[in-house]
């Protein structure tokens, strides 16, 4: 009965080293997806952050040339088609 109940035991350690092996390679896997997925989250930010910031420099040219419009002009032939040259780059 002892043996029996011993071979049992080393059959159930057999099964839960290969189960905690198991799991250890699935742990791993989605360690490693995590990590590339944090990556990317990381590099899609910094994206939006560059693009944004060049966004926000070409409309501070764009608000002062508009701002230049706004304004009454004397020779508007000259004076706007500078300004609306400048709005079209």
């Amino acid at each position: 009965m002892a043996r029996l109940c011993l071979l049992h035991c080393a059959v159930q350690v057999k099964n839960l080293e290969w189960e905690a092996e198991v799991l250890q390679q699935r742990f791993g896997a989605v360690q490693k997806e995590r990590d590339e997925l944090y990556d990317k989250f990381e590099s899609s930010v910094y994206d939006v952050q560059q693009k944004t910031g060049e966004a926000s420099g070409l409309m501070v040219g764009h608000s002062s040339a508009y701002a230049a419009l706004a304004q009454p002009c004397h020779t508007p032939c000259t004076c706007c088609l500078r300004i609306w040259s400048t709005i079209q780059r």
